[in-house]
């Protein structure tokens, strides 16, 4: 079909262009053959344009949705600093010992080789003492509800 519609296009362009340039046309099949390939390559290029056109409005389309998604509705904000303040809290009640790997974990990003290392523990230690950190964590924030 798309062969088809290029070459109605370039009959139609030729019926229309040849009395213009009949006097210039030496071989009148290669300029029909240079004719239809130029309107093969036209359509070609208007494709890709489209298609282009398309991927950006698709990909604009996903930005705003992106941003929109990203927008923090004021309630949510506060609710999420009264839930950051809760866990600060009892972030603070936590003995040291839990708090620190924790932290090193959580807030920092830290793998347990790593805060093994800084504290001069073994990594199953510091597994354990973040567990028990989360456990107490999971239990004082219950409370605090």
């Amino acid at each position: 079909m798309d062969a088809e519609d290029v070459l109605s296009q370039a009959m139609l362009k030729a019926f229309e262009k040849l009395p213009l340039y009949a006097k210039k046309i030496d071989n009148l099949k290669a300029w029909l053959a240079r004719l239809t390939h130029n309107v093969c390559i036209d359509t070609h290029r208007d494709r890709a344009r489209r298609q282009l056109r398309f991927e950006n409005l698709e990909a604009a389309d996903n930005a705003i949705a992106t941003a929109e998604s990203d927008i923090e509705l004021p309630e949510n904000a506060v609710v999420r600093r009264e839930e950051s303040a809760r866990l600060f809290r009892a972030l603070q009640h936590l003995p040291s010992k839990l708090r620190e790997p924790f932290i090193l974990r959580f807030l920092h990003g830290l793998e347990y080789t790593d805060i093994a290392a800084r504290l001069n523990l073994a990594p199953p230690n510091v597994r354990k003492r973040i567990q028990q950190a989360r456990e107490k964590l999971r239990v004082a924030l219950i409370k605090s509800t």
